[in-house]
C-alpha cells in the first residue's frame, strides 16, 4: 500500500546522530536551518519516531521566526 501512494517508511535506529541528522535535512527542506543540539533534543522529545518528529517538524517551522531554530 505505501508502495502504491509512493510514500515512505522512516524509521530511527539507535543512532541518535543519524536521527539528528534526518531532522535537520528535513527542516532545511521547508526553508530553516535547525541547530545540532535543538536536532537532537527533538529525536529524544518524540521518543525516536520519525513521524512524531515530522509533525513537531512543521510546528516549529510554523511557529519559529527568523530561518534558524534553536534551543532558545
Amino acid at each position: 500500500v505505501v508502495k502504491d501512494a509512493k510514500g515512505g517508511v522512516y524509521e530511527f535506529k539507535a543512532d541518535a546522530k543519524a536521527a539528528a541528522g534526518f531532522v535537520k535535512v528535513e527542516v532545511e527542506k521547508l526553508g530553516k536551518s535547525i541547530s545540532t543540539s535543538a536536532a537532537s533534543l527533538l529525536v529524544e522529545m518524540t521518543g525516536g519516531s520519525a513521524g512524531r518528529a515530522l509533525q513537531e517538524i512543521e510546528k516549529l517551522v510554523i511557529y519559529t521566526s527568523g530561518d534558524r531554530i534553536s534551543e532558545r
